[in-house]
């Protein structure tokens, strides 16, 4: 008895549940009823397409595929939206039956024009991927708008990114405005963090510091790490509100546990000064090397003075070396000067004045003072 109501939970969806009465009591009574159900559902396509939710799971916990698009293709085949959708969900997934977008994209078409939210949604990220059809910015932008008209935030939000962009419709930051402020009313953390984003730079609006923190803290209270460095920095520097390095700190540390190499360096930065903490080099070599392992200029530059001065560490000219290489490789205009201070002095490396003089045009080109003095001494000074 026990087993067969686990089969029979697994198999009603709560819908399924409206249209009868359970009677734990009476086993063959249920199962009459179930009969009873499934004739119907040969004449009803939303009972056909509740079944078919009975036994499928989109994210690919497979239950019974092969029911479920029996179930959903005949909802789909009257002409019943969500019907369609799920069929449609089920060839671009390639669940029960041979993948294919060119069908998903029939049967999302099918239920978009029914207005079916969801529908309208895929078809846009369809159109905008270029999957089943040929890539049309135009398109997806007309679908992500029929579906931010129904208020899906996911597509209010793309709808934004595009007129951000300048995909499919003239570049508008205050349209990408508009739609990102209105998903983010839903919920929506990247909408939050958009628009944060734009009001932190002025983009499409005057600048306000008041509505970046306002929208950075909504999205950084739901873990993003992006927005937490954000308002690490705008506490650090005081933008728009007092400044106040322990707040700092505390985004920058739940940023940079998320790993986001920003709020490492900037975890690093706050150590190496004493702000919010107690000084200390040996933290900042820590944050700085998490960051630097990411790839980070500025990380891998500090990294490289600290290892040529010694601080925190014991001196090494070769790891400094190593560093600034690095660094100057992505064209950081310190690193170049610091490398080519490196070579002036023969430090780690035989001394090469021409090399030096090579590395501090190049930081010059890019930016550094310290480069062009350097560049303009040499040059006035070397015998060739």
């Amino acid at each position: 008895m026990n087993k067969f109501f686990t089969q029979l939970k697994r198999l009603l969806s709560l819908t399924w549940l409206k249209y009868f009465k359970l009677f734990k009591n009476n086993e063959l009574s249920i199962k009459r009823r179930i009969r009873q159900f499934k004739k119907q559902a040969i004449k009803s396509p939303v009972i056909q397409c509740d079944i078919g939710l009975g036994y499928y799971d989109p994210n690919g916990g497979a239950l019974n595929y092969k029911k479920a698009l029996k179930y959903f293709r005949l909802a789909a085949n009257q002409g019943y939206a969500e019907g369609q959708y799920f069929l449609g969900l089920m060839y671009y997934h390639g669940h029960g039956v041979k993948q294919s977008y060119s069908q998903a994209l029939t049967y999302y078409k099918l239920a978009a024009d029914q207005h079916y939210v969801q529908a309208q949604y895929e078809l846009a990220a369809m159109y905008y991927d270029g999957k089943g059809t040929e890539q049309s910015y135009v398109d997806a932008l007309n679908y992500y708008q029929l579906a931010a008209n129904q208020n899906d935030a996911n597509a209010q939000f793309f709808l934004g990114l595009m007129y951000y962009q300048g995909n499919g419709a003239a570049q508008s930051y205050l349209e990408a405005l508009k739609y990102y402020e209105l998903a983010a009313k839903q919920g929506s953390v990247v909408a939050q963090y958009y628009a944060g984003f734009m009001y932190d730079m002025g983009l499409g609006v005057t600048q306000n510091y008041g509505e970046a923190l306002k929208y950075y803290e909504l999205a950084a209270n739901q873990g993003m790490a992006n927005a937490q460095y954000n308002l690490g920095v705008m506490y650090e520097h005081g933008e728009g509100i007092k400044q106040n390095y322990s707040t700092a700190l505390k985004y920058y540390e739940l940023s940079a546990e998320q790993g986001l190499a920003d709020a490492q360096f900037g975890l690093g930065s706050l150590y190496y000064n004493g702000n919010a903490v107690e000084q200390s080099y040996i933290e900042a070599l820590k944050y700085y090397e998490l960051a630097a392992n990411q790839g980070m200029a500025k990380a891998q530059c500090n990294l490289a003075v600290m290892y040529e001065n010694g601080e925190g560490i014991k001196q090494n000219y070769s790891t400094a070396l190593r560093y600034y290489q690095l660094s100057a490789e992505q064209g950081l205009a310190d690193a170049l000067f610091g490398l080519g201070t490196m070579y002036y002095h023969g430090k780690g490396i035989t001394q090469d004045l021409k090399k030096a003089q090579e590395l501090f045009r190049q930081a010059c080109d890019n930016g550094s003072a310290q480069g062009c003095e350097a560049y303009q001494f040499l040059t006035s000074n070397m015998n060739y």
